[in-house]
């Protein structure tokens, strides 16, 4: 049987978010990989916790493909440099 992957878009900046939809698509049937987007990347813990992931993983840096996606990366790359960014 072929080795069957899974990408699952965990397009969220709450860490929170991020951990629940890997927990909640764990499965032994299918190699499930999650996919990180820019708004995760740039957001408050993104890239230490994906530094710490010791899992494959998808990571999708692209901005000029959908105007919304963008923005989002936007907004959590601005509260890098805010000091009142709340903790997720």
């Amino acid at each position: 049987m072929m080795n069957k992957n899974i990408f699952v878009a965990c397009d969220t900046s709450s860490l929170k978010e991020i951990k629940k939809i890997i927990n909640d698509t764990k499965t032994n049937k299918l190699q499930i990989i999650p996919k990180f987007g820019l708004q995760f990347f740039y957001s408050k813990n993104g890239r230490a916790f994906l530094q710490n992931f010791k899992r494959d993983y998808f990571l999708d840096l692209k901005i000029n493909d959908i105007p919304q996606t963008a923005l989002s990366a936007m907004d959590s790359f601005c509260l890098l440099y805010t000091s009142d960014a709340a903790d997720e």
